[in-house]
């Protein structure tokens, strides 16, 4: 989810993309895969991931649409996956 919702970030450039060190990735697909990729050491921890989307031409969405992902993780041993209990809701300020 995390990958996808840095994946899904963007907008119109004014200028090209930064790049992550190693070549002409941009930053931000560097630091999904990263962050998305295997990590043996974690096994538990809290995910927290924050976005917004800008819908264009569409009457009645003049403004973007901010949501969020966020809750603890466990991983026990000899388990398929992990388990999970994230909280998805709208992220933006007034329903904080």
């Amino acid at each position: 989810m995390a990958a996808l919702a840095l994946l899904a970030c963007g907008g119109e450039r004014a200028s090209p993309p930064a790049t992550g060190g190693g070549g002409a990735q941009p930053a931000a697909v560097k630091l999904a895969r990263t962050a998305a990729g295997p990590n043996a050491k974690a096994s538990s921890g809290v995910i927290s991931v924050e976005g917004a989307i800008t819908i264009r031409g569409v009457p009645g969405f003049e403004e973007p649409i901010s949501n969020m992902i966020s809750g603890p993780f466990e991983v026990r041993e000899g388990a398929a996956r992990p388990d999970y209990e994230l909280e998805l809701g709208d992220a933006t300020p007034a329903s904080r």
